[in-house]
């Protein structure tokens, strides 16, 4: 006589933080091992007491028929700080407050009262075709895809859970690809013309700490966010430790989660060190007792304001698709026309990796050196 089989079998996984959560295995209804699924332990003896109870609940063996608003709660699915999936993979609050918005208003109104055995790549297949043809509000290719990335997620998490037999995304027909339109950069004579110190009242009317953050911003090519999180300890004579961002949730890590130094040239540091608070404290950019910095918002519209009293309409401004962000690609693109590497530029700009460098340049003909000199040495 064989041995009986046991109920359940535990395991360990390491998440990304180092901490090591007990898992469990069992068996389906047909007798087929699922996949492991979390305890939510980090003690083998508590974990088997979570598993004990489970069965003693008959929730042991996962369901289909569970619906999937239920094990979005059950899972506090894009809940930064309860969210399993979020802890594991190391995901920015920023990002996982993103996801939880497009999974409240574009998911769960469609799939939350369905139950997993009932979700169908047909139905996915017309859910995205009504996101990009919805007359009332139509979605971008993009937009579309991140939407369409978290339900992904939710129900590879569910299937890994044990809860979903099959990949249902496999069938589904793919996004077409989306035409991204190219950012927009201002020319090194508009460059030179918005930071020439004789046009601050014209351009500018004044405004100090607009014009240094906006100057910031083109000379060292970094993000709006980490300019605004800029505290005085992290000024140097020569360079800008940048550790953190500031954005619509307070202060947070940089995109990248990374810390970087950043040159700044005389002339830069010297206008940034003039507006340094005179107790040391606080933020920089800031019009509340340095206490909390300006808005993004503030920032950018006074860079609007400033670009259009230098001739740059509105509409035009939209057209050349220029935005504060743009500052990080004429930063590269300036220093790519020098002939400075891509290992150096995204020492700089925190950039992940140097094949990004090509998305942030912008090859304009009359505007890259080495086009031009190239062209200019060409003999019939």
């Amino acid at each position: 006589m064989g041995r009986e089989r046991k109920q359940f079998s535990l395991y360990t996984r390491t998440m990304s933080d180092g901490k090591k959560i007990w898992y469990y295995r069992t068996y389906d209804e047909f007798g087929k091992r699922t996949t492991g699924k979390s305890t939510g332990q980090t003690s083998k003896t508590k974990a088997e007491k979570y598993c004990i109870q489970l069965f003693k609940e008959d929730s042991l063996v996962p369901s289909s028929s569970i619906k999937l608003s239920q094990y979005v709660d059950q899972k506090n699915f894009f809940i930064y700080g309860k969210c399993e999936y979020s802890t594991e993979n190391g995901l920015r609050k920023t990002y996982v407050d993103d996801c939880r918005s497009r999974l409240n208003k574009h998911v769960l109104p469609v799939f939350g009262n369905l139950k997993f055995e009932e979700i169908t790549s047909k139905q996915i297949e017309t859910w995205q075709r009504n996101l990009l043809t919805n007359s009332k509000k139509k979605l971008t290719v993009k937009t579309v895809r991140e939407i369409k990335n978290v339900l992904r997620i939710v129900l590879n998490y569910a299937r890994s859970d044990g809860y979903v037999n099959a990949d249902v995304f496999a069938r589904v027909k793919k996004l077409p690809q989306h035409s991204r339109k190219v950012r927009g950069i201002l020319t090194e004579m508009e460059v030179r013309d918005l930071f020439d110190p004789t046009n601050f009242q014209k351009f500018w009317e004044g405004h100090i700490y607009y014009y240094t953050a906006t100057l910031l911003a083109c000379f060292t090519g970094m993000r709006q966010g980490e300019i605004l999180a800029l505290t005085p300890e992290k000024v140097f004579p020569n360079h800008i430790f940048v550790n953190a961002s500031w954005g619509k949730n307070g202060l947070g890590p940089t995109k990248t989660g990374e810390t970087r130094k950043v040159y700044v040239k005389p002339d830069v540091m010297e206008a940034l060190v003039r507006i340094i608070p005179e107790k040391g404290k606080g933020y920089i950019f800031s019009f509340s007792g340095n206490n909390i910095p300006m808005s993004g918002n503030r920032l950018t519209d006074n860079f609007y304001d400033a670009i259009e009293r230098m001739g740059i309409d509105p509409e035009t401004r939209k057209e050349r698709n220029i935005t504060f962000h743009s500052f990080r690609h004429w930063f590269v693109t300036y220093l790519r026309g020098k002939g400075i590497t891509d290992a150096e530029i995204t020492s700089i700009t925190g950039q992940k990796t140097a094949t990004v460098i090509d998305d942030y340049t912008r090859y304009d003909l009359l505007e890259n050196r080495n086009i031009v000199e190239a062209l200019k040495g060409f003999e019939d």
